[in-house]
């Protein structure tokens, strides 16, 4: 198998990690409605505390995945056209679903439609497109900057500057008028995409897990005191954050890389992973939808957020059958116009 080749399943394994983690992340948030802080909160807390790696994990696959696909000459009219059927239509035609859904089955007027689309508010989960978006439309900049600082040597100033933009951006004002694209794009991700860029074309045999295992508890028990502490008040003032947040989050995307990097010894599990990767976009989309619902039939039968069994259950129905809905829809021509099933050498 070539190296490209090789990647490209590595990141496949990546897409499937992270899809679950998408759907545990949504799953978990659900414990901040038990209102005490008790024995099923600390179970759950680890949890909660990991699955927040899911957005950067997802641009670090953005990054990672354009870097191999486009480390020659980038045709931009090309790459927009494919950005524009696989990533903006899909947005539209689910943007306006789920306004349709929420308005009782309705269309809404159309100047709400427009401004739910450009703020990417249709539904809370929507947007995570207004930062892939514009991440997308920079993309030939950012590889332009990347590839000149990689030529002149300082690929090392450039992580260490988007690391701090990463850090100290998150606390700059930004005014929450301006369109849903440009706010999350001056707030959100950009080291991870780079990050991504940098260890698709530097490929380093990491070990973290055994050089780094002492520095991520360390990280994780921080990270998951803070969560205990922001819904529950505990009675201590934590230190900054957001250095922390990107310290471990960075952490844990190298770990689940490296796990990756190993998946083809774990045979059990590969063939799940794989497949939950190829629907992992169509899953994105649709999951939110089959949640609102389970979760009703869940509480008719006395299920709640305040029961163990709720969780485990919530997720696999979830992921299950959010799965088979993009299974079946992909069965119809041009399924990738609306989350279809898709082998990855379309990306």
């Amino acid at each position: 198998m070539s190296e490209g080749a090789v990647r490209s399943k590595e990141a496949n394994y990546l897409r499937g990690f992270a899809i679950l983690v998408v759907v545990l992340n949504h799953v978990v948030a659900n414990v901040v409605e038990i209102k005490q802080l008790n024995s099923l909160v600390l179970l759950l807390m680890p949890f909660y505390t990991i699955v927040q790696v899911a957005v950067p994990l997802f641009i670090f696959i953005s990054g990672y995945v354009l870097s191999i696909r486009y480390r020659q000459d980038l045709d931009v009219l090309q790459f927009y056209k494919r950005r524009f059927y696989l990533i903006i239509i899909p947005y539209l035609i689910y943007s306006i679903f789920y306004l349709y859904w929420i308005n009782n089955w309705h269309l809404p007027k159309s100047s709400t439609i427009i401004s739910n689309i450009t703020y990417a508010t249709s539904y809370f989960h929507m947007w995570f497109f207004a930062f892939l978006i514009i991440l997308y439309a920079l993309f030939p900049i950012i590889i332009k900057i990347y590839n000149y600082c990689e030529n002149n040597k300082l690929i090392i100033p450039l992580l260490l500057s988007a690391f701090l933009w990463q850090v100290f951006g998150g606390v700059i004002p930004v005014n929450g008028n301006i369109p849903g694209f440009l706010y999350y794009h001056a707030r959100y991700e950009l080291f991870y995409f780079i990050l991504g860029i940098y260890l698709a074309r530097n490929p380093i045999k990491l070990n973290i897990a055994q050089k780094s295992m002492i520095l991520f508890i360390f990280l994780f028990i921080f990270e998951m005191i803070f969560w205990i502490q922001k819904y529950y008040k505990l009675s201590f003032t934590m230190p900054p954050f957001l250095i922390i947040d990107v310290l471990f989050n960075s952490c844990t995307i190298l770990m689940l890389f490296e796990l990756a990097t190993r998946m083809e010894a774990i045979q059990l599990i590969q063939r799940p992973i794989l497949q939950f990767a190829a629907c992992s976009f169509g899953i994105y989309l649709i999951h939110p939808f089959f949640m609102y619902y389970i979760k009703i039939g869940l509480s008719n039968l006395y299920i709640t957020p305040s029961s163990p069994i709720f969780y485990p259950i919530y997720f696999l129905l979830t992921l299950l059958i959010s799965y088979s809905f993009v299974k079946i829809i992909s069965l119809v021509p041009y399924s990738y116009l609306i989350g279809g099933e898709r082998r990855y050498h379309e990306t």
